[in-house]
């Protein structure tokens, strides 16, 4: 199970919202399992927008913390990277059959590459789209700080050394 904080940024109908979330580490967002062996999608100091069933009635502005069932992301993360991988070896396979090994052959092969991967990211792009349903969502589980009181904070002067104790040991990063 993975859990991010976030601040609601739009309220959607049906009972969803969009959330901003910045993620903690560089890498896939809620798949640490296997960020280590793709590229990173999240760098240090990104964020990322993502749709949730907001049970908690949270309105824009308000913070709050969202959660996801580890199975749920696993799944997502073998159709959006683990078939365009499958579509990638299938085109390297294909490009060695068209060229039968011959290296001057590198056009052909490379157009085999570039169609099994196409057909990877296209085949599951549509796999994902389609296996969403409203369960599927990530849930926010409760607001930890309204807009109200995020607002109120930053009325207040700024944490650092000299006022600490004032601000109750507040994070001087805040988000």
């Amino acid at each position: 199970m993975a859990e991010y904080e976030g601040i609601i940024s739009s309220l959607r109908q049906n009972n969803r919202a969009d959330v901003i979330i910045r993620p903690g580490s560089p890498g896939i967002t809620g798949a640490p399992e296997i960020s280590g062996k793709v590229c990173h999608c999240a760098t240090d100091g990104s964020s990322l927008t993502i749709e949730v069933e907001n049970t908690a009635g949270a309105g824009v502005g308000d913070r709050v913390l969202v959660r996801q069932e580890t199975p749920e992301f696993l799944k997502n993360a073998g159709l959006l990277i683990g078939i365009p991988l499958c579509g990638l070896v299938a085109g390297v396979v294909g490009a060695q059959l068209v060229t039968r090994g011959f290296p001057g052959s590198v056009v052909p092969g490379l157009i085999a590459i570039l169609a099994g991967l196409a057909a990877g990211l296209g085949i599951g792009v549509t796999l994902f789209r389609r296996s969403r349903s409203p369960d599927s969502l990530p849930v926010v589980v409760h607001v930890t700080r309204s807009r109200a009181e995020q607002a109120a904070m930053a009325a207040e002067p700024p944490c650092n050394r000299d006022n600490a104790d004032a601000c109750g040991g507040c994070s001087p990063s805040g988000f």
